[in-house]
This record gives structure tokens, sequence and C-alpha cells, in this order.
């Protein structure tokens, strides 16, 4: 017998070369987020569509459930329920792992920065406008005045019997609303494009688009900067005043001014009860009975007139060493009145 030395038999189509590594499929750290908004036809099934790809979907609506609007006319007339017409975007996307619901209203787009801007009162934190630091203060203040505080958590309804939040009722007899404010009807008036909230949508310059002799600011502008919405407050009112004021003189003087409105954040007070406030100014924090105190002094400083700056400083002081307030006034709608008793009288 002839002696055969050991081998090993290797199929060379399973070995790679030493010096090449075999291709792996790598996975991105991070996935890409695909923002769709509307859950309508179109961007539900854009949604579902992406069940399998290597992205996070967030779709976006003002509404929790999707409409199947050809047969709204059947609702319309009483052969069907709004519900039988109607599904849950939640429950449609249950099952998809890489999709997630937000229930908002978005007023924009930063197409620069890639964001979605979305109108929500369903916040994470009270009083936004400032850092968090100061924002949790401002909830423990509340806490000890014995003020429940309920974030994330949008009012879904409210009847005469009390309110809906987050799916939870609440019985109440006296509800008082604080969302904000309505603008005035110039945007009526103008014909012009306004926003959710009835304000009118200008230009940089605050002028309505298509008239350059028209000005809207104040509460009735919907004017945004660095792709985000200014703030209705008082300071942004005041400097548009200006800018606007100074434009209408340089024209007037037959001078080109071409530069658009910036808004300066000169920063924000907030008074939590009693004696206790919360501000911001540049790089300065400050809160409790000092943040209260320059509440106090700065709204004095902006009040017009000294006759007024008097009253008000002689009100407060009766008000705060005593606790008792002035007159409280119960007034009626106009039209209610003349309608009422007193018209009869008449």
């Amino acid at each position: 017998m002839k002696d055969v030395p050991e081998t090993n038999s290797v199929d060379e189509r399973l070995v790679a070369p030493l010096s090449v590594e075999p291709a792996r499929p790598v996975a991105p750290a991070v996935k890409p987020r695909v923002v769709i908004v509307g859950a309508g036809f179109g961007g539900l099934q854009a949604a579902r569509a992406l069940r399998d790809a290597p992205v996070q979907v967030t779709v976006i609506d003002r509404n929790n459930h999707h409409l199947f609007q050809p047969l709204l006319y059947q609702v319309a007339t009483a052969v069907l329920s709004p519900a039988d017409i109607c599904a849950p975007i939640r429950n449609v996307l249950r099952k998809q792992e890489n999709a997630e619901v937000l229930l908002a209203e978005v007023t924009g787009v930063d197409v620069q920065a890639q964001r979605v801007l979305m109108y929500d009162e369903s916040i994470p934190r009270i009083l936004t406008a400032f850092p968090e630091s100061l924002s949790n203060k401002a909830y423990k203040a509340l806490n000890r005045l014995r003020v429940e505080v309920r974030t994330n958590s949008p009012v879904e309804s409210i009847d005469s019997e009390g309110v809906v939040v987050a799916g939870e009722r609440i019985p109440a007899k006296t509800i008082i609303w604080t969302a904000g404010v309505r603008a005035s009807p110039a945007g009526e008036w103008l014909g012009a494009e306004t926003d959710r909230a009835g304000r009118v949508k200008v230009g940089s310059d605050m002028t309505l688009p298509g008239h350059a002799n028209i000005f809207v600011i104040g509460d009735t502008a919907s004017a945004s900067q660095d792709g985000k919405p200014l703030p209705g407050v008082a300071q942004v009112a005041i400097q548009q005043g200006h800018y606007v004021a100074s434009v209408i003189a340089d024209r007037a003087a037959g001078k080109e001014d071409t530069h658009a409105f910036h808004y300066v954040d000169k920063g924000n007070l907030a008074v939590i009860g009693r004696f206790y406030g919360i501000g911001v100014i540049g790089k300065w924090r400050f809160t409790g009975l000092l943040g209260w105190f320059v509440w106090l002094v700065v709204h004095l400083m902006f009040l017009i007139g000294y006759r007024n700056r008097l009253v008000v400083t002689f009100q407060w002081l009766v008000y705060f060493t005593t606790f008792q307030r002035g007159a409280r006034l119960i007034t009626f709608d106009e039209a209610a009145t003349l309608e009422g008793p007193l018209h009869r009288i008449r």
C-alpha cells in the first residue's frame, strides 16, 4: 500500500481572498425620517408602503382619523353614521413598527432646516418661550398653589358639563379658555390670506402681498422670522410699529427703504400667582420675588401715560397689602342686551 498524505478538500468558491473582506450590508446608525403631512388616501397609502423600508415614518394630521370621503354624502343623507366611514389613524398603523402618528396641525415648513412647523395645544411643558429650567420652576410654583397642570394632553371637546382632555372627561361648570387671542376682522376686510387664527399673512416688510401701501402689524399680522412664527406679544408689535413708521418716513422723503423687518428678542417675563414671577433678559435669569418685582417695573414703564402709571401703582399697592380687589363688573353682549328686558322697558 502507498501512503497518501492527508489533505483537506476546500471549495475555493467559499473562500474569500485574504486581502478582501466579504461584503456585508451596513445599516445606518440613524434611520432617515420621512414626514407625511395628512393621512388622506395618498398620505396613508405612502405610510403603509414604507413599512419595510429602512426609514422612520411620522404621520401628522389634525384629525385622529382617516375619512373615506367618497361616502361622505351617505353621512349627509343619514344613510351611514360618521363612524362607519372613519378609521383611527393609529389603529391603521398599529402593526407598523417604523411608524408614529402625531395629532397636530401643520402651520408651515422650514425648507432650509428641514423641519415641519406644527400648531398643537398639546405641548410637553408650560411657558415654552422660556428656558426649560424656568418652565419647571413655574410648574412647581403652580403646584404649590394647588393648580394641577396637564401637559401632552390635548383638549378634545368642551360642553356645558365639562371638558374631555386626552380621552378623560373632567366635569366642570366653569371653563376658562385661554389658548390665545382672536385676530381682528381686518383679514376679511382686505380679502387677504389668513392663518388659522385669522391673522393676515404679511411679507418681510409687513405689507399685504401685492399692496405696498397697506401695512399689517401686531396681533392682526402673521409674520415669520428664520422659519418660525413671531409670538403675539407687545414687544413684537412695538418693534413692528417703529419699523413701519421708519419705512413710511423714508418713502415720504423720497428714500428707498428695502431692509426687511427684523425682530430683536429683548427677553420674556411672566407672573405666576402672588409675589412669584420668572424672567429671562439676555443672559440673566431670575425667579421668585425678584422675577415678580421686575415684571411689575417693566409693565409700569411701558404703560402709556404718567397718570395711568400712578393709578396702577396705587391700585397694586392696595391690592398686594390688603388682598382686596376692585370692582367686579358683569358685562353682556350688546346685541343680547338690546333684545333683553332693558330694551323692552324703553
